[in-house]
């Protein structure tokens, strides 16, 4: 987690917990599986644990809340950048219920759900919605996967976005510009990046 987040698209990033599993060639060069290997965690796969983080990580959004009305700037906050709180999995729910009360508990911070899994949104969000500080969005990397754009549009939230990052192939948004808000597109990063083409 990070105060001043080196993504450029956030201020910070919160992780509810670490671990996730692939689903899509996007995840085939996954940062996050890398950074947990470098450090001895073994989290990534359907079996394998995730890493719940402590007590004191869960307080940091409070503190960046407090200090954004305070100063009166919204302030970005992607969750995660370390799993994704969407995975199907009955043993996060609990977490997930706690990481819902913690976006509401903090208004003056916009939360950035990025989810490669977005049929699961409306089974899992909170009874009676999302509270408005929530910006929903999931990843596609080529064509084959805009068919998450229609599941994401379902689940309402105060924004849609796309992360076409790695962008691994060219992607036609034509048909969904009008309801999406916002779209992030990159390369990859690492020692196996896989090139991305600007045009």
């Amino acid at each position: 987690m990070a105060e001043n987040s080196l993504i450029e698209w956030t201020d910070h990033t919160f992780n509810p917990w670490h671990g996730c599993f692939k689903v899509s060639p996007a995840c085939d060069n996954c940062y996050a599986k890398a950074i947990s290997t470098k450090n001895g965690h073994d989290l990534w796969g359907k079996d394998a644990p995730r890493r719940l983080l402590s007590d004191a990580n869960w307080h940091k959004p409070v503190l960046w809340n407090k200090k954004a009305g305070a100063e009166g700037i919204r302030r970005r906050v992607f969750s995660g950048s370390m799993c994704d709180v969407f995975e199907p999995s009955s043993d996060l729910d609990p977490h997930r219920v706690r990481l819902w009360e913690l976006i509401e508990d903090t208004p003056n911070l916009d939360w950035l759900l990025l989810t490669k899994r977005p049929g699961y949104i409306l089974k899992m969000m909170p009874e009676g919605g999302f509270t408005p500080n929530v910006w929903l969005g999931t990843t596609v990397e080529t064509q084959d996967f805009t068919g998450r754009i229609k599941q994401l549009l379902k689940a309402p939230a105060s924004v849609h976005f796309l992360s076409c990052e790695p962008l691994l192939g060219p992607i036609d948004l034509t048909q969904w510009l009008s309801e999406l808000d916002w779209v992030i597109a990159g390369g990859e990063t690492g020692p196996n990046c896989r090139p991305t083409d600007p045009a």
